[in-house]
């Protein structure tokens, strides 16, 4: 062994025994892989844990310390002052690996690279050889060993299946106006329709907002408002955040024209407030002289003529800014600007996680109090703070839109389901929410927009912020002073039927509680959707007004129909995080990155996903464990235990 390295073979050192027998038997005869004792030349008889040798240098050598085996076994001494500090070293290895064997150690050191004649040699005064005390010196030190079960093992029995399935968003189920745009950002990203397509919904809504309402039941005065909340789910990789990018750009258009436009109007107000002042200012004047006559004259009609044609010169009222979104304010900033822009306003959060976790923050129970009464959208509120006062809001609506990770997402759903905090309906709120599975394929798509399904798009957005309730014929404000419109026949026989059904599923009490609270707010977004679509193909001119149609319903019933199974896929996560961390431990093994006999530290150490702690790990393990796939062996080492993962032997063999 000479330990130079051949050109054009691989870098790294593997278990080759059963190759270099062959070799042997092939070069020297087959009674040359025999000893004498009738065992196989590799030591193939059992250590004291009932390792063979194979065993043994398999497991060490995929160890967490496996590299540095590996070089102490083919007798690189690097690292070392010298020779013997590498021999102890290899020795204290194999003493945790054949479970403190002295006669097993000195078996397997001799096959090693280090062996050498001084092995043998005696230099001591008790007669004792060189080896002999290197092993006893290890020994000594040793504070752990490795030990197996003995115990037989039983089949696993499998974990239970993870995420459900969720249907696809069909494009025929988008709004003609809007397909073409949405199927041509989607498949120029490569991602799945449902980000753009539910995101661009939520934005339609929340132009609508309380400009038009629909009441659901042909003779009743209940009212529904389309403002929605939406969610896409997915991984950072998959590009959630860049298509709402792209559906919020019709909006950040709307946006900086409004700014433009009171940028000007502040100009007119700016002259309109000069003179309304010199207008004040000439009256005084008139005024006191007047005021002088009629001290002289007795007769005062003049003067209070000039005084109540000073009383008639108009204050120019200073213009409001047109407001459609914001992304991280204050509940009272929020307030303000309702008070001013009382059809709505889009609450738009790249990463909703953040916005879930200050609602959860002690002192911030006013702020989802009032998250919770504006997804109604018909109601008002009022805030009252100290230092502050009082603010009254008579028309509170807002729209939310935001992106999640799986991760959090499902920390937060548990939390929520087992009565923790978050158990307030806030998250059922999220109706049109999206977690499509990640695309199984990759294509590069290069070609420029399709500018006129964009311009197409972006007119509609343009339009619906224009509307007039007026010119929709939407009317008979209620009390809240909301314009609405009714179902056609047709469309209200459909709604009458999809509303009997899930009120079946509803009170069958066969639904988990979360997702019943969750469908039962379908309610008001089966007839909010087809109010969207019908008065997105209003203002494109392709359809009618007066009315939500068919067209619109039935599309609104699919959309329902596809949004449940994304709402079972949500509320399935939110089983107890330790059967996720098991499901990812248990294809760590699989893929050989956990082998047997490693630490659970040298598990949370790497920092996976779901396993990044010493609690993660551990539930993992005790789940695993319950489950028959590994056991988990504590391990007494210099004044604590170590807990040490003995695979199922499936397992191994597959590793």
């Amino acid at each position: 062994m000479t330990g130079r390295h051949l050109t054009g073979t691989p870098l790294s050192i593997e278990f080759r025994q059963e190759q270099l027998e062959r070799v042997v038997g092939r070069v020297f005869g087959s009674s040359a892989a025999e000893s004498e004792d009738g065992h196989s030349a590799n030591g193939s008889a059992p250590t004291p844990n009932g390792l063979t040798d194979d065993e043994l240098l398999r497991k060490a050598l995929s160890a967490s310390n496996g590299e540095r085996f590996a070089c102490l076994w083919s007798g690189v001494t690097g690292g070392y002052e010298s020779h013997s500090e590498a021999d102890l070293a290899l020795c204290g290895m194999l003493a945790f690996w054949t479970g403190g064997d002295p006669d097993k150690i000195d078996e397997m050191f001799r096959r090693s690279g280090l062996y050498r004649s001084k092995w043998d040699e005696r230099h001591y005064s008790d007669d004792k050889t060189y080896g002999q005390a290197t092993i006893e010196k290890a020994l000594e030190d040793a504070r752990e060993f490795y030990a197996t079960s003995h115990d037989e093992w039983e089949d696993p029995e499998p974990l239970p299946d993870g995420l459900p399935p969720v249907a696809s968003l069909d494009p025929a189920m988008i709004p003609e106006p809007l397909r073409g745009w949405i199927v041509d950002v989607s498949e120029r990203m490569q991602i799945p329709p449902d980000f753009a397509g539910a995101g661009a919904v939520v934005v339609a809504g929340s132009l609508i907002g309380r400009k038009v309402g629909v009441h659901p039941k042909r003779q009743d005065d209940w009212v529904v408002v389309p403002n929605l909340w939406g969610a896409v789910v997915g991984r950072p990789s998959l590009m959630k955040s860049p298509a709402l990018a792209e559906v919020m750009k019709p909006l950040a258009r709307l946006v900086a024209e409004a700014y433009e436009e009171h940028q000007e109007a502040k100009l007119v107000y700016a002259t309109d407030v000069l003179v309304a002042e010199a207008t004040k200012a000439a009256v005084k004047d008139v005024l006191k002289r007047a005021a002088r006559e009629a001290a002289k004259s007795g007769d005062r009609s003049k003067l209070e003529e000039i005084a109540r044609r000073g009383q008639d010169t108009e204050v120019p009222e200073e213009p409001v800014l047109r407001r459609y979104k914001t992304e991280d304010a204050m509940v009272e900033k929020i307030s303000e600007i309702l008070l001013e822009n009382p059809r709505g306003l889009l609450v738009h959060r790249d990463e909703l996680s953040g916005w879930l976790r200050n609602l959860d923050k002690q002192g911030r129970e006013g702020d989802r109090s009032l998250y919770l009464e504006a997804w109604n959208g018909t109601g008002s509120f009022d805030v009252d703070r100290i230092g502050r006062g009082s603010l009254h809001v008579p028309a509170l609506c807002l729209s939310i839109l935001g992106g999640i990770q799986p991760g959090p997402l499902s920390t937060y759903v548990y939390q929520a389901t087992q009565g923790d905090k978050g158990d307030d309906g806030l998250l059922q709120r999220f109706q049109l929410l999206v977690w499509p599975d990640p695309p199984a394929s990759w294509r590069n798509v290069d070609r420029w927009p399709d500018t006129e399904a964009k311009n197409r798009a972006y007119e509609v957005f343009k339009q619906l912020d224009a509307l007039d309730p007026e010119d929709f014929s939407a009317g008979g404000e209620d009390e809240e002073g909301i314009p609405a419109v009714r179902f056609t026949d047709d469309a209200q026989n459909v709604f009458a039927e999809w509303r009997d059904e899930l009120e079946v599923k509803l009170r069958a009490e066969e639904l988990p509680p979360a997702l019943e609270s969750h469908l039962a707010k379908y309610r008001s977004l089966m007839p909010s959707l087809a109010l969207v679509f019908q008065l997105i193909e209003y203002v494109d001119g392709t359809g009618g007004k007066g009315a939500v149609g068919l067209r619109a319903t039935l599309q609104a019933e699919a959309w329902c129909e596809y949004l449940e199974t994304h709402a079972r896929r949500l509320y399935s996560s939110a089983e107890n995080p330790a059967m996720e961390g098991a499901r990812a431990l248990l294809d760590r093994i699989r893929k050989g990155d956990v082998q047997d006999g490693d630490s659970t530290r040298s598990v949370y150490r790497k920092h996976w996903t779901k396993l990044s702690t010493p609690e993660e790990v551990s539930s993992a393990c005790s789940v695993l464990e319950e489950f028959g796939w590994l056991r988990v062996e504590a391990v007494k080492t210099s004044g604590r235990y170590t807990s040490r993962l003995l695979l199922h032997p499936t397992l191994r063999d597959r590793a």
